[in-house]
C-alpha cells in the first residue's frame, strides 16, 4: 500500500513484473504521465486503485488481460480517449469500475455487458457521448449507475430500472419513457 504517500513522478514500468500482486494501492498520490503498457502483465492483480493522481494519456489497451480484476479504480485523473471494448470484454471478473472526473471521451462500449459481475459502473463527470447502450440494462447486478456530467444523447431506455440510481433527467438529450 502505496496510497497518500506524496509519491511525485510516473507510475513505473517495472511494476509490471510484479506479475503475483494481487492488490495495488497508489491513489491519493502526485503520480503523472501515462499509465505504463506493462500494466497487463499483473495477470494476479484483483484490485487496482490508482485514484487522485494525476495520470493522463489514454486507458491502455492492455487492461485486456486482466482477467482476475475486480476493482478497477482510477476516478480523478486526467485520462482521455476512449474505453477500449476489448477491455470490458474480457474485464469478467469486474465488480467496481470507476473512471469518473477524466476527460475520457467516444461513446460508451456495449461490451460493458460481457461483465456479469458488474455491480457499481461510475462514467460520470467525463466527455462521453452518444447514447447510452442498452446492454447496461442486461446487467444482473447492476447497483449503482453513475452518468452524469456528460455529452450523452439518445432516448434513455435504460431508465426502466428501479434499483438503480442513474442519473438526472437533466443530462441526457432526448426522449424519456
Amino acid at each position: 500500500n502505496l496510497a497518500f504517500n506524496r509519491l511525485i513522478g510516473t507510475v513505473p514500468v517495472e511494476l509490471g513484473y510484479l506479475t503475483n500482486i494481487e492488490r495495488l494501492s497508489i491513489q491519493s498520490n502526485q503520480l503523472v504521465g501515462p499509465l505504463p503498457r506493462t500494466i497487463g502483465r499483473f495477470s494476479a492483480l484483483r484490485e487496482l486503485y490508482l485514484y487522485e493522481n494525476k495520470i493522463d494519456g489514454t486507458l491502455p489497451s492492455e487492461l485486456r488481460f486482466l482477467w482476475n480484476m475486480e476493482q478497477l479504480i482510477l476516478f480523478h485523473n486526467k485520462l482521455g480517449g476512449s474505453i477500449p471494448s476489448s477491455t470490458m470484454e474480457n474485464l469478467q471478473k469486474i465488480v467496481t469500475f470507476s473512471v469518473s472526473g477524466n476527460r475520457i471521451t467516444g461513446t460508451i462500449p456495449s461490451t460493458i455487458g460481457s461483465c456479469p459481475l458488474l455491480r457499481d459502473l461510475w462514467l460520470d463527470d467525463n466527455l462521453f457521448s452518444g447514447a447510452i447502450p442498452t446492454e447496461i440494462g442486461s446487467l444482473p447486478r447492476l447497483e449503482r449507475l453513475e452518468l452524469h456530467r456528460n455529452e450523452f444523447n439518445g432516448t434513455g431506455e435504460i431508465i426502466q430500472f428501479a434499483r438503480i440510481s442513474l442519473f438526472s433527467r437533466d443530462t441526457v438529450d432526448g426522449h424519456y419513457p
